[in-house]
């Protein structure tokens, strides 16, 4: 009897412990913290970002091709956010998210992507943002400089902002991009307008996103800039100009 109730007792603790080693797996999947994100969630949530991504690029350039829309007629324009409705209205057809168009439909990103430990929200936090008159210099036509040399090459570009830091290292992970040691690269100056000005088919000087030379990559914000440091963000060039 008394060997069967030590055997029950270990059988209890043993049971206590697994409850209490799923609990935590289940927290850290969850992504309450952003420097506790599961590797392998963060992989697969990487990929699905950069799925995505890639069919809104590949949307865009569909509709220059087969639908003859220049770059300034493509429209991301879509029923979730509101602000990027197209002057002069667009056609369906050269509508990034309309069957008649891209074929896309906007997918807000998932809550357990993104940073929830800074407070207020910002503004942009849970969507897609697509900047109006930002350049990436060293794409296209866009040089050092672009965003002052009066010059039409900002391109149309995507970005996925507050991302956890995990995750953004991973998303670079992925795409081959340098974290320098270990960390996302940094943002010099403003990403985007401090305005979070967006989209709407008309591009002008105003801000460089100082990624050189990348079509994708996640960053940190700049100190004492928009977005701030210690925040992360994707992008995706939809349409170098």
């Amino acid at each position: 009897m008394k060997e069967k109730g030590s055997a029950l007792f270990i059988i209890l603790i043993a049971v206590v412990l697994f409850a209490a080693l799923a609990y935590a797996v289940s927290q850290m999947m969850r992504g309450g913290n952003p420097n506790t994100i599961n590797i392998e969630q963060s992989r697969l949530a990487g990929n699905e970002i950069l799925a995505y991504a890639q069919s809104m690029r590949q949307g865009a350039q569909n509709i220059k091709i087969s639908n003859g829309c220049s770059d300034m007629d493509i429209s991301v324009e879509n029923s979730t956010v509101a602000g990027y409705t197209h002057t002069p209205v667009a056609t369906d057809n050269c509508k990034l998210f309309h069957n008649d168009g891209g074929g896309l439909v906007y997918q807000p990103p998932v809550a357990d992507w993104l940073d929830d430990s800074i407070s207020p929200a910002p503004a942009l936090r849970g969507q897609w943002y697509f900047p109006a008159n930002t350049c990436v210099p060293d794409t296209g036509s866009a040089e050092a400089g672009c965003d002052s040399d009066s010059v039409d090459n900002e391109a149309i570009i995507a970005v996925l902002p507050y991302l956890k830091k995990q995750l953004c290292i991973q998303v670079n992970n992925l795409l081959g991009v340098t974290n320098p040691g270990g960390n996302p690269p940094v943002e010099t100056t403003d990403a985007w307008t401090a305005g979070n000005a967006k989209y709407t088919g008309a591009q002008a000087d105003a801000e460089t996103l100082d990624q050189t030379g990348k079509m994708a990559g996640c960053f940190e914000g700049a100190a004492a800039s928009n977005p701030g440091s210690g925040t992360y963000h994707f992008f995706k060039i939809l349409i170098p100009r």
